[in-house]
């Protein structure tokens, strides 16, 4: 398969564990806490084009951004990946990226500091590490799974539903799954209805009627 680059935006980040269990990697609420993964309704990430993992949380009317670093520079294996303020995070590379039909994107999380160290989970603690592995076997390394999300209308950046799902967590699915889909076919014939008439009119006018009266004009079904 391809790979591709991941596109900027907001995600849900998933991880597979050894028995095949999805984990959410969470998205700590205050600054210098470990990443680690588990189950939550909401864990909404920003990835921006410059490399910036950003966890994003919200309480009452406050909307919190946090980077992502590691305590050491350059970066060394073992360290533990952490939550930082807006001017300190660093910036990362999403390494070997696949595309799949259904709009999501799996691959790995590494350094940008020349180091090529790798996200893991460790199993002791469901923390997020880093990993350094030998470059013949990358496939070994765990794989990220990237779930495009997007802010729901008229609420807070952390209420997040997932695109191309029928289950939202915590929330509705969209509209068009609670039969916005007819009602866009019903407008859509009303328009269309419209316009045939409109040039029904109007090729009758060129046709020299003189019946002076719009009703004249009308198909027969439509007069009154």
């Amino acid at each position: 398969m391809p790979t591709v680059t991941l596109p900027p935006g907001f995600y849900e980040i998933l991880f597979h564990t050894d028995d095949g269990t999805e984990k959410k990697v969470l998205t700590p609420l205050s600054v210098g806490l470990v990443i680690t993964t588990g189950n939550v309704t909401d864990a909404p990430w920003q990835i921006q084009a410059d490399g910036r993992i950003s966890s994003i949380s919200a309480s009452g009317n406050q909307v919190q951004q946090y980077q992502t670093l590691t305590n050491n520079a350059p970066c060394q294996v073992g360290d533990y990946v952490t939550t930082s303020d807006r001017e300190k995070g660093m910036s990362w590379m999403i390494y070997d990226v696949q595309y799949h039909i259904d709009e999501t994107y799996i691959g790995h999380i590494m350094t940008n500091d020349g180091t090529k160290l790798f996200w893991s989970v460790d199993s002791a603690d469901s923390s997020v590490r880093l990993r350094q592995i030998d470059d013949f076997c990358i496939n070994s390394m765990p794989k990220f799974h990237f779930v495009p999300i997007t802010p729901r209308e008229g609420q807070y950046l952390n209420k997040f539903q997932r695109r191309n799902h029928r289950v939202v967590h915590g929330g509705q699915p969209p509209a068009m799954e609670n039969g916005g889909g007819s009602n866009l076919a019903v407008i859509l014939e009303a328009i269309f209805t419209l316009i045939i008439i409109n040039l029904y009119v109007i090729l009758e006018m060129a046709r020299g009627n003189r019946a002076g009266k719009l009703n004249d004009l009308l198909p027969s079904w439509l007069a009154k």
